[in-house]
């Protein structure tokens, strides 16, 4: 159902501004469903990826435990604490066992957690 109103508001949203990455956002998540639930012949479990656009990096560092958003992600790439590589086709990777380390650091970092209200 929800599928069929989508379709029928297609041609509207193609025209947003944001339609091209909410569209790389469905076909990334429709495939990390599709490996994790039907592996491809022969394999019993996916590989993460070395590197990936920071959605692809995000949806991994939360399977491995270790979530960061892609806003995070975005940050500490220009903040100069990740690096970060241009593609061919134009997209910018980052590598993952770079942002699984920066997200474990960040998660054993102790956070500022006020026992009482401050005034």
């Amino acid at each position: 159902m929800l599928a069929a109103r989508l379709r029928g508001s297609l041609a509207l949203m193609e025209q947003a501004p944001w339609a091209e990455e909410a569209a790389l956002e469905v076909v990334d998540k429709a495939w990390l469903v599709s490996e994790t639930v039907a592996p491809s012949a022969g394999e019993e479990t996916v590989a993460p990826p070395a590197s990936g656009t920071t959605r692809v990096i995000a949806s991994w560092l939360r399977l491995l435990g270790a979530p960061l958003s892609r806003m995070q992600l975005r940050r500490l790439v220009e903040a100069g604490e990740l690096a970060v590589s241009v593609q061919p086709d134009g997209s910018h990777h980052i590598a993952l066992d770079d942002a699984l380390s920066l997200a474990r650091k960040v998660r054993d970092q102790p956070s500022f957690n006020p026992t009482h209200p401050m005034i």
